[in-house]
Formats: C-alpha cells, sequence, structure tokens
C-alpha cells in the first residue's frame, strides 16, 4: 500500500516571497566553466537553515571529493513519496553545519543543515535536486531527475488539498468583521445570529474568538457576563441597552507573550505550524543558533497576541441605606 506523501520546500516560509530561485533546472551556460550544461536542480536563496523535504533517510552527508570542488558540503537522502522512491540532494551547504549524519532518519521539513558557498559555487546559496531512485544517480540531459519547483510545489499542493478534505470550508464573510477600539453605537438587540463590528467588539472584550458572528460560544459568553450584574433583570443572552452600557467606551488593547515549552519529539517546524508562526520567527525571539538543537523541557517564546488589557468588570453590589437607630427610617446623606 502506498504510504502518505508529506512533501514540503527545502527553505522556510514561502516560494517568491520568503527564497527564490536563482538559476532554475534545465540548460543553462555554466557559471564557472562557461560551457552548455543541463542544470539538473535548481539554485535557490533567501533563508539560512536548509530543511529535508520529506521524511527518509540519509544515504549520504559528506564533503565533495570532487577535483574542481564540486557540491561541496552535500546531503542525500531517500525518500518514499506516494509508493515511489526519490533522492534528494543538498548541495554547497556550510562546512560543519549538519544537522544529520550518515543513516539518521529525518522528518519532512527537519534542519539538517546552513546553507553556503562550498564547493564549486559562486556564492552563498543551496543546490536541490531530485532524483527517481533508490539511490541517486546523474544524466548530462536531465533525464531521470525532477524538476525540483514543479515537484515539489505539485506534492505541497496536494498534500494541502488532501489535509482540507477533513477541515470545514471557511465562510468568507466571517472575515470582514474587525474589533473595533471604539464601542459602535447601538441600534438593534444584539443576538444570536447577528453579525458586525458590534458582535466583533463583544467578542473581543469577552475573550473568545473574535469573527463577528453571535453563534453559541458568544452567547454562552455573554450568559456569564450578564450573570455578574445585578440590575441585568433579563439574563438571556440577547444584548439590550441595559446590558450594551456595561461594556466599555474603549478597547484597551496590549500585547500579551506566549510560550511553549519543548515535549519529546518536537522539532522547530513543528512547533512554528502549531502556532502558525515561522522557524525564522521562532530563532530570532529565542536567539537560537541551531534550529535542530532544542531540548526537551525547553521554554521558547512565541509570537505575541493582542488581548484586552481589563477584565470584564463585575459590579460591586449596591450600598446599604442608612438608617435611623431610633425609628429605623432612611437617613438623608
Amino acid at each position: 500500500m502506498a504510504k502518505k506523501s508529506k512533501v514540503v520546500w527545502p527553505l522556510d516560509g514561502r516560494y517568491g516571497k520568503d527564497f527564490r530561485t536563482t538559476s532554475p533546472f534545465g540548460w543553462r551556460t555554466h557559471p564557472i566553466r562557461g560551457s552548455r550544461k543541463h542544470h539538473n536542480g535548481e539554485d535557490m536563496v533567501g533563508q539560512r537553515y536548509v530543511r529535508a523535504i520529506a521524511g527518509g533517510t540519509v544515504l549520504k552527508a559528506r564533503k565533495s571529493n570532487h577535483p574542481s570542488g564540486g557540491f561541496g558540503y552535500y546531503i542525500v537522502i531517500r525518500h518514499m513519496i506516494d509508493g515511489t522512491y526519490y533522492t534528494s540532494l543538498y548541495a554547497h551547504l556550510k562546512g560543519g553545519s549538519f544537522q544529520v549524519k550518515k543513516g539518521s532518519k529525518v522528518k519532512a521539513g527537519q534542519v539538517i543543515g546552513v546553507m553556503g558557498t562550498s564547493g564549486a559555487s559562486t556564492g552563498v546559496h543551496l543546490h536541490l535536486e531530485i532524483w527517481k531512485g533508490r539511490t541517486h544517480g546523474w544524466s548530462s540531459n536531465g533525464k531521470g531527475f525532477a524538476d525540483p519547483v514543479k515537484f515539489l510545489k505539485a506534492h505541497v499542493d496536494k498534500d494541502a488539498a488532501n489535509e482540507s478534505i477533513g477541515i470545514p470550508t471557511p465562510d468568507p464573510e466571517l472575515d470582514k468583521y474587525k474589533a473595533p477600539a471604539d464601542k459602535p453605537a447601538y441600534t438593534n438587540p444584539i443576538k444570536r445570529g447577528s453579525r458586525g463590528e458590534d458582535v466583533a467588539f463583544i467578542q473581543k472584550y469577552l475573550g473568545i474568538k473574535v469573527d463577528g458572528v453571535f453563534g453559541s460560544q458568544t452567547h454562552e459568553a455573554v450568559l456569564r457576563f450578564m450573570q455578574k450584574h445585578e440590575d441585568i433583570k433579563v439574563k438571556d443572552g440577547v444584548i439590550g441597552p441595559i446590558t450594551w452600557r456595561k461594556f466599555p467606551e474603549k478597547l484597551e488593547i496590549v500585547e500579551k507573550s506566549k510560550t511553549h515549552k519543548v515535549k519529546r519529539g518536537e522539532y522547530l517546524s513543528l512547533i512554528a505550524n502549531k502556532y502558525d508562526a515561522t522557524v525564522a520567527e521562532l530563532v530570532e525571539l529565542n536567539d537560537i543558533d541551531n534550529p535542530s538543537l532544542i531540548s526537551v523541557g525547553q521554554v521558547l517564546k512565541l509570537p505575541s497576541e493582542e488581548i484586552v488589557q481589563e477584565e470584564p468588570p463585575i459590579d460591586p453590589p449596591p450600598a446599604e441605606p442608612k438608617v435611623c437607630e431610633c425609628c429605623k427610617q432612611p437617613l438623608d446623606n
């Protein structure tokens, strides 16, 4: 039975934005020799850390012995993708940056080394090759090689499409409503089914997901809010003028820092995906020199999130009226 494919880009971020191609797959004039030659891989720049494009086993992790320098420091990994064997080659890596060795098992997205300019190279870049087969081969005309960008894009898009099957389709209307800093004017009762900035304002203040749609989660949060106020007599989850006045006129927003404690089996790109961050963001936030060397129990800083500074207020109980000790009549202040 064919194994499920899981393929990622070899550099962190988005192709075309965070990293790009400097020399594509195909025929070209060799930058050093000046002769017409087929380029069996893709040269990329833009990010420092090099990742495995898929899970697999490291076949080679060494320095090239080619007289001209060849690939310099390079790594070859064997993968099983959709029931077919492929190998990927990562060349011109920085000397001393290997995070794997021959025989190592790697996961998709795991950092394996750092981009460099070792071997026959004119500048810092990653040369990536993808070969169909159990062991990495060679040809003078590109036969046996996959165009890395086309191959990766096709598999990454396919994986994303497969993963989306189990996810409900988001309502594009939800992106329209953002929580304003100032309280909107009250017009009509706000209740289940209501939509708009006033609902988003309520959600932001109550500390729940902000989508501007008054659903079951918002209804329950509003009921809890109503329980804190004795002068709200009808606690039905419908926000009328009395309840609306309990919300502040302005939201004071502050940034809240978050952290993650590393668990066994976790690696940086996995943690980044969990919190909708990038490896580069986590590296910068935590001053990480080597993304592959995070340890179990290590506490990582995460990108901060915006929250309301004050908790929803609870009105104090009404003061007891003063009475005369003799006649027990109310006393004027």
